[in-house]
């Protein structure tokens, strides 16, 4: 299959992972337009710097080919020469979309949204849209391969629904969702055995109340830029010393910090995640491959109970679930589901 992937060259966890597993799977025959700058291994520290997390886990890992540059150059006036066109954030190539299907059927389209709502396209900031875009609204995620991160039950309102917030339970429609979520790199994938373990949890707790209990950790708000590594190798080392990963929900349920927590080695505590929508990202976390608690007070009774052969059983079920959410095996779900 021949790929031409369509981006808007900002940071997008999503488009970022699932371009990264589509070229290593597919090398010359995924067409990133335009460059996909932060992909590459050129990146250079001056632009890693600028970006969310300092660049890094998926950053500046591929090589370009020769192949590659010239297939990109003039790429859109040779659509006919892809099997697939990937437009990769909805939410802000809505107006690619518009001149792609001027010439390119809808069946051959395949659209991603990694947003953090639950919305989908285009109801999130609905009078802001309207008023830009009235036509938006004629868009039906159905007509398309809709691959959604984060699904709950208010990705399934109509337009009356969406008005209504809380009341409009009763106004749903039928969607046909594709459920995906973020991945890692393989290679970025550390095996550490429990007796390597130095202490209990990492540095960087996002559930403040837990923070506050633990000595020497450090908290941070949704939405903050504030670092506590300055490269990948410390703060991967943090969490392979880490017998146990806190984790929470913050603007979405899906974070790249789940991913990035099980590669180097830690078992997931993830506060309140029986509330999670099944279909919603991350999937396939269970009471066998993670810790679903409500407070700091249940967590640490779970873990004060645990056994170290149970602990060992946990570590080997979260390193599972992580080769099953690696760049590589989300890309070929995706092209499974768009055959």
């Amino acid at each position: 299959m021949k790929i031409l992937f369509l981006h808007n060259n900002d940071q997008d966890y999503l488009s970022e992972s699932v371009f990264h597993g589509l070229r290593s799977l597919l090398g010359d025959n995924c067409v990133d337009f335009p460059r996909y700058e932060i992909m590459y291994k050129d990146i250079g520290d001056p632009l890693k710097k600028k970006l969310r997390g300092n660049g890094f886990t998926l950053y500046g890992l591929l090589d370009e080919s020769e192949q590659i540059k010239a297939a990109r150059f003039r790429c859109l006036d040779w659509l006919e020469n892809y099997d697939k066109i990937i437009v990769s954030n909805i939410w802000s190539q809505f107006n690619l979309l518009k001149l792609l299907l001027r010439s390119v059927p809808k069946n051959k389209i395949v659209i991603l949204d990694g947003a953090d709502q639950s919305s989908v396209f285009p109801y999130a900031a609905f009078y802001k849209r309207l008023k830009s875009d009235f036509f938006c609204y004629f868009f039906s995620s159905n007509d398309f391969k809709y691959f959604k991160r984060e699904i709950t039950e208010n990705s399934y309102y109509n337009l009356i629904g969406h008005l209504l917030g809380n009341l409009g339970g009763t106004f749903k429609i039928s969607r046909s969702f594709i459920p995906i979520s973020f991945s890692v790199p393989a290679e970025k994938i550390t095996y550490v055995k429990p007796s390597d373990k130095l202490k209990l949890f990492q540095t960087h707790i996002v559930d403040e109340e837990v923070a506050l209990k633990i000595k020497d950790s450090q908290f941070s708000s949704i939405g903050s830029d504030k670092l506590f590594f300055e490269d990948e190798t410390h703060y991967f080392k943090d969490l392979q010393d880490s017998k146990f990963g806190i984790t929470t929900k913050r603007a979405g349920w899906d974070a790249l910090r789940h991913y990035e927590l099980a590669a180097n080695g830690t078992v997931l505590c993830f506060k309140n995640l029986s509330q999670k929508s099944e279909l919603c990202a991350p999937t396939g976390l269970d009471n066998f491959n993670s810790i679903s608690y409500d407070n700091y007070d249940h967590l640490i009774s779970i873990i004060q109970n645990l056994s170290p052969e149970a602990y060992e059983n946990y570590l080997t079920a979260s390193y599972q679930w992580i080769e099953n959410n690696t760049t590589v095996k989300k890309a070929g779900y995706l092209l499974h589901n768009i055959q």
